[in-house]
């Protein structure tokens, strides 16, 4: 898990703006299936709330693809990481930038 903050400010602007938005499909799409483990949706969830701290228009480009509603509900998740990682993610996705 990407957790330095410095990481994100140089990478996040291009994980949203590349190939059509790939990277953020391939880490939604981590949070969608039904294969993914435990640690695959922490990280997931945890990348993509990094991810909206830092590029504000990101939100509704996740939106589109279902990151929220699945965040959602992965706050109902057995493993506590995962509950605590989607919470995070909701928390930013619905605040507004102060920025």
């Amino acid at each position: 898990m990407h957790s330095l903050d410095e990481f994100w400010k140089e990478n996040a602007a291009k994980i949203v703006g590349d190939d059509d938005g790939q990277i953020l499909k391939s880490l939604v799409g981590i949070l969608k299936s039904e294969e993914s483990d435990h640690a695959s949706l922490a990280v997931a969830a945890s990348d993509l709330g990094r991810i909206v701290s830092v590029v504000d228009s990101a939100k509704k480009k996740l939106d589109k693809l279902g990151a929220k509603a699945r965040c959602l509900e992965l706050i109902q998740h057995s493993d506590s990481d995962v509950r605590f990682r989607a919470i995070s993610t909701v928390s930013k996705l619905v605040s507004a930038s102060w920025k």
